[in-house]
Order: structure tokens, then sequence, then C-alpha cells
């Protein structure tokens, strides 16, 4: 019976999946041909399949392999349809890059440097400051202003990497060759931790509309940039525990890690990457990065309203949880397959996300 209803629960999954796919797919046709309509241009007809194929870049210089992974299926859907995909990315794809009307580049960067798995199982107060900030205002600053276990300003250890990644993105060759040519691309994909200057390219140089893509629950500088509502005092941070049900305290560092947060982002991280950007582009005014990111036109969220509290969001963001979800493989491995069928209460599987 517990195998029924796990197979039941598995093939809705693969369902769900497949039509969030779908969904996603079809909203990434309409952005390229009614988002900023002046600038998309006619779609060519692809060799490969009746439909019309579109120019897209995914721009993830900066990403771990478990943010790669989640969006991998949406990647290879597109490809399969025959769209012209640019792929700038810190994980070598050797599947995808040899695909038909596919070029990938690669740089040597990945946000696993800036917290690593053993700073997290350590106990490190950085790596987990969002538990860390729960019992007062002084815990909250203190995770992003004091190096507690940390070699160095946690900050410091957040920007460094991105800096170095978008130098790497900005110099790699086929970003140039793209930058030289003026390639128009008709809709520019990017994770939206932090604005770079893949975000001023996109705008300025490529005449395209940008999606944001992000791995996990609603940040308030994301739901921001997409214009919703984002009131401390009702919608809990999802780096807190909070329910729904605040008390006053809670409120109160609801609030403080909003205005922590929104202040780091406007005061410190801006400032740094918009100089570094104006320095790497040869230009004598700093772009505001920030401002580009709160234009993007659409966002895809790895996630779903079971999984996050109940708040108004408008319709230009697509819940895709179960994105990554793949049909079941057989397990060639003959002693843990035995293993596995041999488990008379079933088998309980724990990831923690980079598989």
């Amino acid at each position: 019976m517990t195998l029924q209803i796990g197979s039941l629960v598995h093939k809705y999954i693969l369902a769900m999946a497949g039509l969030r796919l779908l969904t996603v797919t079809l909203a990434i046709f309409l952005l390229a041909g009614h988002i900023g309509a002046g600038d998309v241009a006619v779609p060519e007809k692809s060799e490969d399949v009746a439909a019309p194929s579109y120019r897209l870049l995914f721009w993830l210089p900066l990403s771990s392999r478990s943010h790669y992974i989640v969006f991998k299926p949406l990647l290879d859907e597109l490809a399969r349809r025959g769209h012209k995909i640019t792929l700038l990315s810190s994980h070598k794809d050797k599947d995808l890059c040899g695909k038909p009307h596919v070029e990938c580049d690669t740089i040597d960067s990945d946000i696993t440097q800036v917290v690593s798995s053993k700073d997290v199982f350590s106990g490190n107060q950085f790596a987990m400051w969002g538990e860390s900030a729960i019992n007062t205002t002084n815990h909250v600053a203190g995770c992003f202003l004091k190096p507690h276990t940390v070699t160095g300003n946690p900050v410091e250890k957040i920007i460094t990497p991105l800096l170095k990644a978008q130098t790497d993105a900005y110099q790699n060759k086929m970003v140039q060759k793209h930058i030289k040519n003026e390639t128009h691309f008709d809709l520019v994909l990017t994770l939206g931790f932090l604005p770079d200057v893949g975000l001023y390219l996109a705008q300025h140089v490529f005449k395209s509309p940008i999606c944001i893509l992000f791995p996990g629950l609603r940040l308030p500088t994301i739901s921001q940039a997409m214009g919703n509502t984002v009131n401390p005092a009702i919608l809990p941070n999802p780096l807190l525990s909070y329910g729904p049900k605040m008390d006053f305290m809670q409120r109160v560092i609801n609030t403080g890690m909003h205005a922590l947060i929104s202040g780091m982002s406007e005061y410190f991280f801006k400032p740094k990457i918009e100089e570094a950007t104006k320095e790497l582009l040869g230009i004598d005014h700093s772009p505001d990065l920030l401002g580009i990111f709160n234009d993007a036109a659409f966002h895809i969220r790895v996630s779903h309203p079971v999984f996050e509290d109940s708040f108004p969001e408008l319709p230009n963001t697509a819940w895709v949880a179960g994105l990554q979800t793949r049909p079941a493989k057989r397990i060639e491995d003959d002693g843990v397959r035995k293993w596995l069928d041999e488990a008379k209460n079933g088998v309980v599987y724990i990831s923690f996300g980079t598989v």
C-alpha cells in the first residue's frame, strides 16, 4: 500500500513538473514576443523544429552546482525545441553544450567559495546567520558585521568572489564576441542574488528584457524588483523562522532584518559593484545596476505557495516547484539495490541540495 501511494505521488510530481516546464517555456515565449516588443526581432525558423526559434542568454557566472541543477531541465527543454542558447556558467555541462544551437563557456567561479558545507556543519554563525538572527537585532547585525569564526569580514567574503566572477565573465572570449557584435538576445536570464555587469550588458548592449531566476523561497529584494508589496510588519522574512502570526518583538526583529538587507544592498553592495563595473566597462559614470535589476520583466522561482506564507503577488512570477524532477532510473549498483529492496520499512532519502 505504501509503495502504491508513493508511486502515485511520484507520478503526480512528474506530471506537475512537466506542466510547470511547459508553463515556463510558454512564459518565455510570451516575454520574448511581447515585453519590449519594439526591441524583439522577428523569430527565425529553426532547422530542426517548426516552432519559432529565439535567442536566449543564460548569464550564470556565479552559481552553485545545486542552483544549476534546478534550472538545467529548462535549459535542456529549450535546447530540444531548437532555441539558440548562449550559456555562461561556472559549471560544465557536456550534454547540453553538445546540442545544436547551443554555445557554452565556463569561468572558474562558484558561489560555494562564499560558504562551504564544512562551515555549515561546523556551526559557523555566518553560514547559519538566519537562525542566529532570531533572538535579537544585535545578532542580525552581528551576522553581517562580525567575523565570528570566518576569516575576515563575512560581507567581504560575499563581495570578493562576486567581483571576480563578473570580471572573468566580462572578459570571457565568448561574451566579448557578442559585445563586439552587439548581439541582440530576445531574453537574458540570470540568477537573482546580486546585480552585476550582466544586467548592464543585457539592457544597454544586447537590448534585451531580463528574467530573474531564483532557486529558493521569496526574498524581499526580488519581491521589490517585481513590484510586489513587502511589508515586514505582516510578511516574515524567509531567512527567519517566523510564521505568519508574529508577536510584537518578532515584528521588530523582522523589520530590522528587512531594513538591514535593504540597507546592505543599497549602501554597501551597490556602490562596490557599480564602481567595479564602471572600471570594468571603462565608462565615466556608475551604472545603476540595482535600477536595472528592479526593471526586470519576469521572475521564475523554484517554490510553491504551499511552502511559503500567503501574500499578494503580481502575475509576473512563475512558480516552478518540481522543475528539476526527472523520471526515476534503475539503480545499477546491485549491493545498493539489494539493500533498498530488503528495507522492511522503506528508506528515507535525505539530500542537502547538491546531488
